[in-house]
């Protein structure tokens, strides 16, 4: 929490223990997401919002052990770049939070395929990423929150059946 006195830099060997979740919200973390995050095969969580975290998503996330990921949530600090297209290996991710930050380039298709099918939510907002909800996020049955507000992102999503909440404002 906001409160949390730990501060700091990102430990390296962050991942190269057999971790199942790394919980690290809003602690003043800064530096970039170590290589050794992706070699934990066991690591199914990954919740480092609202910290100073800098550099790019590695690609590595989605050509690791780190398949069995169902949390990414990186939200709400300095981080750039693109999203790995790798990202849409993960096939157990249910939450991809990766808004109000500095992410940038086209929205990956790749992000929208039968082993992505278990996303529920995919939070993009506030990022200048641009493209076009491609047609198979409309088989995407289980995605009920899409927030794309704020971003250069378009398309038709009048098919999208158990889709709860989505935000488009631009």
């Amino acid at each position: 929490t906001a409160d949390t006195l730990v501060s700091g830099t990102i430990p390296h060997w962050l991942g190269a223990s057999p971790l199942r979740r790394i919980e690290m919200d809003e602690m003043r973390l800064s530096g970039t997401l170590p290589p050794m995050l992706t070699r934990s095969d066991m690591l199914d969580h990954i919740e480092m919002d609202q910290n100073r975290i800098s550099g790019t998503i590695p690609a590595s996330l989605g050509d690791s052990g780190a398949l069995a990921l169902t949390r990414l949530q990186l939200g709400k600090q300095p981080i750039s770049g693109t999203i790995p297209p790798q990202l849409g290996k993960l096939g157990e991710i249910r939450k991809m939070i990766l808004h109000y930050s500095h992410l940038s380039g086209t929205l990956p298709l790749s992000l929208f395929n039968e082993r992505t099918a278990t996303l529920v939510d995919l939070m993009l907002d506030e990022n200048p990423i641009s493209g076009t909800l491609p047609p198979s996020l409309f088989k995407m049955a289980g995605l009920k929150r899409l927030l794309i507000e704020g971003t250069r992102i378009g398309g038709d999503v009048h098919e999208l059946p158990a889709l709860q909440r989505i935000d488009m404002i631009r």
